[in-house]
């Protein structure tokens, strides 16, 4: 359940990010020529890295094969207009899966992240296609067998049609329907080939903010700051993705701690790095700390201790403008 207090820190904060200006110019948050020349790129294998540390690479079934044609994703590349594009087959990565870790393992990387399609798993509410978990579990071990660690990833956006269908975040049983997904998973991958590292979601930010504040992708949900119910119902979806976070991690553990099997689970946080577009403005600093503890820290903190660790994708910074 989440508490009354944090769903209005929500509102608040959907209400500062509509409200802000995104900064784009070349003047500050980029490297110069010098500092990104170097005399030689250093592969994995040429650099001394600490034991405990992993070099690794990611990828996702949707983004590298297409999906199934079964997922949410699959309706809204239908409806894509030029210059947009969907990823087609990608690399094709379900018929040349060998070729690209037979190349990782030369080049030194030591675990990949692979994010599963649910509407691969489970293309009609609770019917399984164990096709796809054999698939899936043929290039699990084939990474192995290249001293590969795979790292599982249960969703990376797309969402099968009928949960879509259901209401997708917005529905108050979707924690149950990602819970059961999540147990799934961990029997027929997790405990057979004995899956130490998870993650629940890719980047639920993410989610959040283009499906269900800016209206850029499935389901399309546009919030406007008049628009009061519009912004209640986004925060119970906030909580509904916390709940569903939840629910997995305590599946994932409980079936693979069955089986003496010990997991670490968390998600990947879209972490992203804010600086005032004028530092002499009290607005702009003020939005600045504001934004990274909402956009930046606040799964983690609202999550608490149902993480094993910390997950971090960064890709970029931002100057902020209110």
């Amino acid at each position: 359940m989440i508490e009354k207090n944090f769903l209005i820190l929500v509102l608040v904060a959907v209400v500062s990010i509509l409200s802000i200006n995104y900064v784009n110019d070349d003047s500050t948050l980029k490297f110069s020529n010098s500092e990104l020349e170097d005399d030689k790129i250093l592969l994995p294998t040429e650099i001394n890295l600490p034991k405990n540390f992993f070099f690794g690479t990611a990828s996702s079934d949707f983004q590298s094969t297409g999906g199934n044609g079964k997922s949410d994703w699959a309706e809204h590349i239908k409806n894509m207009k030029p210059p947009q594009k969907g990823p087609g087959q990608g690399n094709d990565f379900f018929n040349h899966y060998q070729e690209d870790f037979i190349l990782a393992a030369k080049i030194g990387i030591q675990m990949h992240r692979f994010s599963l399609e649910w509407a691969r798993i489970e293309p009609e509410e609770g019917k399984y296609d164990m096709e796809a978990v054999k698939k899936y579990k043929e290039i699990f071990r084939f990474m192995r067998s290249r001293k590969i660690e795979p790292m599982v990833c249960l969703n990376h956006f797309a969402l099968p049609q009928w949960f879509s269908a259901k209401g997708g975040w917005k529905n108050q049983k979707a924690w149950f329907y990602y819970a059961r997904y999540a147990e799934f998973v961990a029997k027929q991958i997790g405990v057979p080939l004995k899956i130490k590292w998870w993650l629940t979601f890719n980047e639920p930010q993410i989610t959040l903010m283009a499906g269900y504040i800016k209206g850029l992708w499935p389901p399309y949900q546009k919030v406007n700051l008049d628009d009061v119910e519009g912004l209640t119902n986004f925060s119970w979806t906030y909580g509904n993705l916390l709940a569903a976070h939840r629910a997995a991690y305590k599946k994932i553990h409980e079936v693979m701690e069955q089986k003496s099997i010990k997991p670490l689970i968390s998600f990947a946080s879209a972490a992203q790095y804010f600086e005032p577009a004028n530092p002499k403005s009290k607005n702009d600093v003020t939005i600045v700390n504001f934004i990274t503890a909402i956009e930046t820290l606040s799964f983690n903190v609202a999550i608490g201790e149902e993480q094993d660790f910390i997950g971090i994708d960064y890709y970029n910074g931002w100057r902020l403008k209110v």
